[in-house]
């Protein structure tokens, strides 16, 4: 979440500069040949901004100095804020009163946007905190020995950190879609893991409506580091495909024929 309100602040802060230059070069030519009433353009009275001369003219400065101060003045103009140039005819005039409604809009706009973010991030780790508060609890309340303490909190919080796969299950909108729509998006989903292997990708060239049948029984299975598949004594009424990730198959004297632990 944090970088994505890292992003989210880049994306906005790149875009406003992006608006902003290409109104800079808007009002640029504005000054220069737009229209006016008084025949005057902005350019023609802009102020010498150390102290006045007769013999400044804003025409004739370096086109360096020319945009930055046009950027200048747009960026002030969507912050509400004041810069020493000023419109010159009605033209830049109605420009003006634009960019300022606009960037009152922006900039109201822009605050509930990372305001929304914030409360959503504290929401989540205050969710997070309590989680971690209650098992800390738990393992006080049972006397846990601190070694094994640890290692429970040490994980718990690993997988809190991580944003979890989401099944169809967990997203209540697609209960709303038709359940031919929603068999689509099954099918969709689960047929590019299953053509990842060579024998279900040459089925799926002989005979792909039978792998559609098939790909809207199968289901994934999301495991962490430590989970286990199955266990020993367990009925096998499934087979699994590993898409992404590796296991390991463990065979122990406990629960196997075997005089040593087999991997």
């Amino acid at each position: 979440q944090k970088w994505r309100l890292a992003i989210l602040v880049l994306k906005i802060v790149g875009g406003i500069f992006l608006i902003n230059h290409l109104l800079s070069c808007g009002w640029f030519m504005a000054g220069r040949i737009g229209p006016t009433d008084t025949g005057k353009h902005w350019f023609d009275h802009t102020p010498f901004p150390f102290g006045g001369s007769d013999e400044y003219n804003f025409a004739s400065q370096a086109p360096l100095y020319q945009y930055t101060t046009t950027l200048h003045w747009i960026t002030a103009e969507m912050t509400l804020a004041s810069v020493y140039v000023e419109p010159a005819n009605a033209f830049e005039g109605l420009l003006s009163v634009i960019l300022l409604v606009s960037g009152l809009l922006l900039g109201g706009t822009i605050v509930a946007v990372f305001s929304s973010q914030i409360v959503e991030i504290a929401m989540s780790k205050r969710e997070q905190t309590l989680k971690l508060a209650m098992l800390r609890q738990y393992l006080r309340q049972h006397a846990v020995s601190r070694s094994l303490s640890y290692r429970v909190q040490k994980q718990v919080y690993d997988r809190l950190a991580v944003d979890p796969p989401l099944s169809e299950d967990d997203v209540a909108a697609l209960q709303i879609c038709s359940a031919k729509l929603r068999l689509e998006l099954v099918i969709a989903t689960r047929m590019p893991a299953l053509q990842t292997h060579p024998l279900f990708n040459l089925w799926h060239q002989i005979h792909k409506e039978s792998l559609q049948k098939l790909s809207e029984v199968a289901t994934y299975i999301f495991l962490s580091p430590g989970d286990a598949l199955f266990t020993s004594r367990t009925e096998g009424n499934a087979a699994y495909y590993v898409v992404k990730g590796q296991l390991r198959y463990t065979q122990t004297p406990e629960s196997f024929m075997v005089d040593q632990v087999v991997t």
